[in-house]
């Protein structure tokens, strides 16, 4: 006797969230199955970190007083904004998904948050409806 079941819908998987000891491990996992990856570690280089003097001050001297407020703004950020990572996470989930619906547009993405400490929390809040 032989069942014939309706074929899965296909599935385009993107990871939003991962606690840092497990994001390698799972980056691999989900790659291995064609998904994508938009979840990130305080040491990324996509993450953003406080600009050193002496980047302002390389900065400066290669460029004219245009883009010299640019700079400022920067640095200004840099020190002040102790939550930047957000807006970069954001940025990239909203990329990531954007990016999926192109390349996939006949597939559902299905969108992987792994819960972890206070980070993880806030980026599946951010997920979740009224997010």
């Amino acid at each position: 006797c032989v069942t014939t079941m309706p074929p899965a819908p296909l599935m385009a998987t993107l990871l939003a969230s991962s606690p840092e000891k497990d994001l390698l491990q799972a980056r691999e996992v989900i790659k291995a199955h064609g998904g994508s990856c938009a979840a990130f570690a305080k040491d990324d280089p996509m993450s953003p970190k406080r600009m050193r003097w002496w980047h302002l001050i390389v900065r400066m001297m290669l460029m004219g007083f245009t883009g010299l407020k640019h700079v400022m703004d920067d640095m200004v950020a840099s020190w002040t904004m102790k939550q930047r990572w957000k807006l970069v996470w954001q940025g990239r989930v909203a990329a990531s998904l954007e990016i999926l619906q192109r390349m996939r547009p006949e597939e559902v993405i299905n969108v992987i948050a792994i819960k972890g400490g206070p980070h993880c929390d806030w980026e599946v809040e951010q997920l979740s409806d009224g997010g």
